[in-house]
């Protein structure tokens, strides 16, 4: 008999055992969401020229000393870094009268040049730079009398070697436009000079000093 209840109690603990609910697991604590830390750019927007970039400057003189004058002028060159190497094309053309006397001069030279940034500003808009070069030129000066009891022509030619030095400044209103100023020496050296077909023998050189407002373009990103 107590044999029978023992074997009863094992088959009722194992029965009520197995009728129980498997435990459901508990669910993973949260916790408060974190924000993502801010992107930085890996570069910040730099305001001044391209590093690199072909580059074509105006330069329009301020010292007008003749009437109707014309002086334009424009290089051409590549700038690298802080450096601009280009060659500048430069051209007078202008004419003074004074009663029956009308002297009209005509300058052209080619100049190779060589700019340097020697400061910025830290966004590097602002920019001060140094400028120095040599080239060859071609000028011609003619004087006429209207007079009618006594008309006159004479024209005198000459070649000169043009030797520049100057400061200047641009700021870049955008990475590819800048506008600027530039004050300076040019030493026009004579070569040869040559009066109504006849070489004269005069050397040396002459001194003028300019005011000049540049434009700017140049091209890269």
């Amino acid at each position: 008999m107590i044999k029978r209840l023992l074997v009863g109690a094992v088959v009722c603990g194992s029965s009520f055992a197995l009728a129980q609910p498997a435990p459901v697991p508990s669910a993973p604590p949260s916790f408060p969401p974190t924000s993502s830390p801010a992107t930085v750019p890996a570069e910040i927007e730099h305001g001044g020229p391209p590093q690199t970039g072909f580059q074509i400057q105006g330069r329009m003189s301020t010292n007008l000393g003749l009437t109707d004058i014309v002086t334009p002028g424009f290089s051409m060159g590549y700038r690298t870094g802080n450096m601009v190497i280009s060659a500048e094309l430069g051209l007078i053309v202008g004419s003074l009268t004074s009663g029956t006397l009308t002297d009209s001069v005509y300058l052209i030279h080619l100049m190779p040049a060589i700019s340097f940034d020697v400061w910025q500003s830290d966004d590097g808009r602002a920019r001060m730079n140094v400028i120095g070069g040599i080239g060859i030129g071609q000028g011609k000066l003619k004087s006429e009398r209207t007079d009618p009891m006594n008309p006159s022509i004479s024209e005198s030619t000459a070649t000169y070697l043009p030797v520049l030095a100057g400061i200047g400044g641009d700021y870049y209103l955008h990475k590819n436009f800048a506008l600027g100023v530039e004050a300076g020496a040019e030493l026009p050296f004579l070569l040869s000079v040559s009066n109504n077909g006849t070489d004269q023998n005069v050397k040396g050189g002459i001194q003028s000093l300019h005011g000049l407002l540049r434009v700017t373009f140049i091209t890269g990103r």
